[in-house]
């Protein structure tokens, strides 16, 4: 059986408590015509020898510094595409395993139509396997993007393959010429100044200016521990989540849906002031990780650093604008169908 090749891209950061089982599972597929690309961050916790060693078949690229999620996966796709016949690449994060079948349940799924740019694993918790991470991505008018069935008990109600607007970078299948034709400044996919937190989000916009479809393989498994590398409540997490929604808004948005997000921007400020209050949800519970200074340098930090790179930010959106391919009518479709809920935005901070 002819098998397309496959790019798996394991980015690393200081994280050698998690490889030998990610790894594992990752050389333990039932599909044949693969090869694993490990990309470290510059991590100081002998991660590089420790893979050189145990898995003397990965291919290791060792970084001097932390570049990030979005460069350092940047890094490993151009080596993947340095090989012609590397037709689709695969994203894993080192704090995920994955089923024998992960690869070649995502390949099925990914052939069955050529609109279809990205696929989805059934992202079940690692601690809790009866629990969902992610199946999919919804997408906010603030910005941001939503785990589809996150925290849901799986009963099986999403096993049917169903179209979704992007895809996790937890776990997922590209298609070499989807990234391809939606690459950035430099040949990126990723673009690089996000540097971690919603650069999945924002390419999947991208794509889906570009027409290109994302679709779930249920029968493709992943459990993944999450935030291994960044605390859930950390100021480096809140700081790139805040900063890099204003991103994907002015990138990607059209001037008609960039007022109504930016509306919906300022307006989880005051979800956050009542999760405050209240004494519960996000803001409440990242308050009280970081303390009520970080939270407000969160803000003013995330906003200088915006500012700072909006003449770069305007050249993106200009390329991005005049490069999409689909109507305001589509766009406006796809928040109906792919978008939050009424409740979604303030679920956010008030859980």
């Amino acid at each position: 059986m002819n098998q397309p090749k496959i790019a798996i891209i394991i980015i690393n950061w200081n994280g050698k408590h998690l490889l030998e089982e990610c790894l594992n599972s990752a050389e333990n597929q039932d599909y044949d015509n693969y090869k694993i690309i490990f990309v470290d961050n510059g991590s100081k916790d002998k991660s590089v020898e420790f893979v050189k060693n145990k898995f003397p078949k990965v291919e290791i690229i060792s970084l001097n510094k932390n570049t990030g999620f979005a460069k350092a996966n940047n890094i490993g796709i151009h080596k993947a595409f340095e090989d012609s016949e590397t037709e689709y690449v695969a994203l894993l994060n080192n704090d995920a395993i994955t089923e024998k079948s992960w690869l070649s349940e995502m390949v099925k799924v990914i052939k069955q139509d050529n609109k279809i740019g990205s696929v989805a694993p059934k992202i079940l918790k690692y601690f809790r396997r009866d629990e969902i991470d992610s199946i999919g991505m919804k997408i906010r008018f603030n910005g941001g993007g939503t785990n589809i069935g996150a925290n849901k008990k799986d009963k099986k109600q999403y096993d049917d393959i169903k179209e979704v607007f992007g895809t996790t970078g937890c776990s997922c299948l590209y298609k070499r010429k989807m990234l391809e034709d939606v690459v950035m400044s430099g040949d990126n996919c990723f673009d690089n100044d996000f540097f971690a937190f919603c650069e999945d989000v924002d390419l999947a916009w991208r794509a889906r200016l570009r027409d290109w479809k994302s679709f779930t393989a249920p029968k493709s498994v992943v459990y993944h521990k999450g935030s291994e590398t960044f605390q859930v409540y950390s100021f480096v997490k809140a700081f790139y989540s805040h900063r890099n929604r204003l991103f994907v808004i002015f990138k990607n948005f059209p001037l008609k849906f960039l007022i109504k997000g930016m509306y919906k921007f300022f307006l989880n400020y005051f979800y956050s002031l009542e999760s405050l209050f209240l004494k519960r949800g996000y803001s409440a519970k990242t308050k009280e990780k970081i303390g009520i200074i970080n939270v407000i340098r969160v803000i003013v930090e995330g906003w200088s650093s915006f500012f700072i790179s909006l003449f770069k930010t305007f050249k993106k959106r200009n390329y991005i604008q005049k490069e999409k391919v689909v109507t305001n009518k589509e766009i406006l479709e796809w928040f109906k169908k792919f978008g939050e809920d009424k409740n979604m935005a303030k679920e956010e901070y008030i859980k």
